[in-house]
């Protein structure tokens, strides 16, 4: 048997397989509360919550969860793109406080229940587990990324007039995300960090020159960024949309140097 540290390194699952599909997570997470919303009375064929909350978790409180998350296990189980909404399952169970945590359980334990709930209905079997929290960080960093992307995708189309303080946010969020991963670092979290940079000149098309200006000006983004790249979607952007787009460069304004 190994030392408390290393036994407690081996309760956690890496995560590093997540990153290239958090985009998906927030549609899911939105199907989730769906599901999971409401009366929780019916119980799941086959789910066996009272047996699992008897040898696992041995506390009345924690059937309710249970019957949530077979309710959801059981909805997905013969969807299309099985394998984001396990994972973002599996997110959801490591950072929403109400999933968790338990009294007097280690992450090990409480997810030795939900490993059950899966391998009872067959479905995301080989997903649900404690994810090392290093990589858990770094999933809730792209996770946070996207999301902020839609918030300024839907501020540009209701041609809100906060889209310049969105804008900055988003890039702050970059700013954070992206500090410990050097220019060359194409791979893991740092690439999936790098795909957002390039993401960000095909959402923000409308403004890509104060964006771009914005991001070199933070240290955010190289100066040199596929510039033909992003000169050539400006012109489509300009095409399709006009050139009297509500988020022109003298409605954004610049950012102070």
């Amino acid at each position: 048997m190994g030392t408390e540290q290393e036994e407690d390194e081996e309760d956690y699952m890496p995560g590093d397989n997540y990153y290239a599909t958090v985009n998906a997570f927030i549609k899911y997470e939105e199907e989730f509360n769906t599901i999971t919303s409401g009366s929780i009375d019916t119980h799941v064929p086959g789910a066996n919550c009272d047996e699992i909350n008897k040898t696992h978790i041995t506390d009345n409180d924690f059937t309710g969860r249970c019957h949530r998350v077979a309710k959801y296990l059981h909805y997905i189980k013969d969807k299309e793109d099985i394998e984001n909404r396990c994972k973002c399952l599996n997110y959801l169970l490591n950072t929403k406080i109400e999933y968790n945590t338990f009294p007097k359980k280690k992450c090990s334990e409480l997810f030795d229940a939900y490993e059950a709930i899966s391998d009872n209905l067959k479905t995301c079997k080989l997903t649900i587990g404690c994810i090392n929290k290093v990589d858990l960080e770094q999933i809730k960093n792209i996770y946070y990324l996207n999301e902020a992307i839609k918030k300024l995708e839907k501020s540009i189309e209701d041609n809100d007039e906060n889209t310049y303080s969105t804008a900055e946010e988003f890039a702050q969020l970059y700013t954070n995300s992206i500090g410990g991963c050097k220019s060359d670092n194409t791979k893991s979290y740092c690439g999936a960090i790098r795909d957002l940079e390039v993401l960000c000149y095909h959402h923000f098309t409308p403004f890509v020159s104060w964006f771009n200006n914005y991001m070199m000006n933070n240290k955010i983004i190289r100066p040199n960024i596929n510039e033909e790249v992003t000169n050539g979607i400006f012109e489509h952007t300009n095409e399709t949309k006009g050139r009297n787009s509500t988020y022109s460069l003298s409605y954004i304004g610049y950012p102070a140097t």
